[in-house]
């Protein structure tokens, strides 16, 4: 409780990555020097350390135009889908 791990084992900054790209970039695609501007992380900190896993456990995917979340990672934070809109 005091290191701020979920349940599913997402600590703090984790939590803070799948936010942005949910919220401030409407699910993604992002890339990952914006996510770790967005964060205040190291883009290769974020490419090592924390994507990784989001992959792993199925809440972000890696695609050739950047990062996005998943249904199962909006559900875990409680969000809802992005509005998508078409230009």
């Amino acid at each position: 409780a005091l290191l701020r791990i979920d349940e599913l084992g997402l600590d703090e900054i984790e939590r803070r990555i799948l936010t942005v790209i949910a919220e401030d970039f409407s699910g993604g695609p992002v890339g990952a020097k914006t996510i770790a501007i967005s964060v205040g992380e190291e883009v290769r900190t974020i490419e090592e350390v924390y994507e990784p896993f989001l992959i792993q456990i199925g809440f972000v995917k890696r695609t050739p135009q950047g990062r996005e979340t998943t249904p199962a990672a909006l559900a875990h934070l409680k969000l809802n889908p992005p509005q998508k809109t078409l230009f």
